[in-house]
Order: structure tokens, then C-alpha cells, then sequence
């Protein structure tokens, strides 16, 4: 009896692998996606004198997707670094 208990529970576990496989290759398989795409993806700011004043560099971001792109956050490495971009929906 022991050993038909651990073979459902097997089974059960397999069944329930491959379903969540075939979920997740169904989601990522549409056609319809956004994709940020940035033609110049660095900023070489060089040496920054403080007296100079505010230093600005900005990023173009390109839609290369089919569905509209929303950038939610922005996280820059550095905490001396302030952000500031558009919250509305980039067209393809």
C-alpha cells in the first residue's frame, strides 16, 4: 500500500510538471510582446567637476516589440543618481 501511495504522488508531481512547462511556454510563445531596445545603451559622463553644476545624460529607448512598452521603475546603481522618465506607454 506504501509503495501505490508513493507512486501516485509521483505521478501526480510529474503530471503537475509538465502542465506548468506547457503554461509557461504558452505565455512566452505569443506573438505579442513588448522589447526595450536601446541604440546607445551606455553614458560616458568622463570626469565630473561638482562646482560645473548638474551633470545629464539621456537614454533613447526603441519599442522593437508588437504591444506597447511601460516602464514601471527605474533603478540607478549609484544613490547619488536621480531618475526621472516617461511613465506612458512606448508604441512598437
Amino acid at each position: 500500500m506504501k509503495k501505490f501511495i508513493l507512486l501516485v504522488c509521483i505521478v501526480a508531481m510529474s503530471a503537475m510538471n509538465v502542465v506548468a512547462k506547457v503554461e509557461k511556454k504558452e505565455r512566452f510563445d505569443s506573438k505579442n510582446y513588448a522589447q526595450a531596445t536601446f541604440p546607445e545603451p551606455t553614458c560616458d559622463l568622463g570626469y565630473i567637476n561638482e562646482a560645473d553644476g548638474i551633470v545629464r545624460c539621456e537614454f533613447e529607448v526603441v519599442n522593437t516589440g508588437t504591444s506597447p512598452l511601460i516602464i514601471i521603475n527605474v533603478k540607478p546603481s549609484c544613490g547619488c543618481t536621480a531618475t526621472n522618465y516617461n511613465k506612458k506607454p512606448i508604441a512598437p
